[in-house]
């Protein structure tokens, strides 16, 4: 039997369900299973572990209910003459193997489980405790595992395939803006590696990257300003130094729970992007752009440069050519000579 609110809904159970009893449609067993196997302390050997029959749940709106789940029940009078209605089983068990199979036609068992606040992927599960369990979906999970692995070998194919992966200059950029360290000092095999490590589990992270974005370029960039000194964090406050100035500009304020290359990105993406940004850039960089007239100037006098060499080559040829012709002349005479 199941209640909610105190209510018996076993029998209305399928129309108040329906969506969530979808998901065991054309199943004899339904399994939930841990999220990780609970082990004895002593002997390190798996051991069983129960839920309690009963549990609270929330909405959006901060509405409560309160689930029961029993098979029997049973009425102990106390020695005041109150009566205290015990239900049974107490707890629900899983197996010292984490698991617990129902048959399909508990559907009050399995709406007990589907509802719980510590099942994984449970909409109105508990946002402040991590997941205790989950349903096992074998053709979901087997969906999941193509989609994954496609992902995995196109990931492979661009990052080391002689003929399909990206251009060295982009991996680089990638692999930093992915935060592998030191990516300019590394070989390109090192960088390679760099970026497989930090995509094995979400190849989609170096995928949405290859585009390079300006999100990319912007972590990118960001990620040598902070090798390089120009960004550092101190104290939960990143900092923008100017060494030939010694001055500093206050950035982004990091909170404890933020990671602080993330609070970092935030903020140049949210508050104060084009401006310091750009500052970064600049020292970065280490130039400023030239406008027109200096670029011209230095077009010109890389043409005259180029014009000189050219004349002093010919100069040096010709000279050879005459050495060459007088040597000949020298060599027909000592024959002559000879005769």
């Amino acid at each position: 039997m199941l209640q909610k609110d105190g209510d018996n809904i076993s029998k209305g159970i399928e129309k108040i369900f329906k969506k969530e009893l979808e998901l065991v449609t054309n199943k004899h067993q339904v399994v939930f299973r841990l999220v990780n196997s609970i082990y004895d302390g002593k002997n390190k050997k798996p051991r069983s572990w129960a839920t309690p029959n009963a549990y609270s749940t929330s909405d959006d709106h901060g509405n409560v209910s309160e689930f029961l789940y029993y098979k029997s029940k049973k009425n102990n009078q106390t020695k005041l003459g109150t009566v205290l209605i015990e239900y049974l089983p107490p707890s629900i068990t899983f197996s010292p193997r984490g698991d617990l199979t129902v048959n399909t036609q508990d559907k009050d068992l399995i709406i007990f489980m589907l509802n719980h606040p510590r099942r994984a992927k449970n909409k109105n599960g508990s946002g402040s405790k991590r997941p205790l369990f989950y349903m096992e979906d074998k053709k979901a999970e087997a969906k999941e595992k193509v989609a994954s692995e496609a992902g995995i070998a196109k990931m492979k194919k661009l990052i080391y395939d002689e003929d399909d992966r990206l251009p060295e200059d982009k991996l680089r950029v990638i692999a930093k803006s992915l935060r592998v360290g030191n990516v300019d000092i590394l070989s390109l095999e090192e960088v390679q590696v760099g970026i497989e490590q930090m995509c094995k589990y979400n190849p989609n992270k170096f995928l949405s990257s290859v585009g390079l974005g300006k999100d990319v370029t912007m972590k990118s960039n960001l990620q040598s300003a902070i090798e390089s000194g120009i960004i550092r964090c101190d104290k939960g406050r990143w900092i923008l130094s100017n060494k030939e100035t010694n001055k500093t500009h206050s950035l982004a304020t990091v909170r404890k729970s933020e990671d602080e290359v993330e609070a970092l990105i935030s903020w140049f993406k949210n508050v104060d992007e084009e401006d310091t940004y750009g500052k970064v850039m600049e020292l970065l960089t280490g130039q400023v752009q030239p406008d027109k007239k200096s670029q011209s100037n230095a077009e010109a006098i890389h043409k005259a440069e180029t014009e000189k060499l050219r004349t002093e080559i010919e100069k040096l040829k010709l000279t050879l050519q005459v050495a060459g012709i007088e040597d000949g002349e020298k060599s027909k005479k000592a024959t002559a000579q000879k005769k």
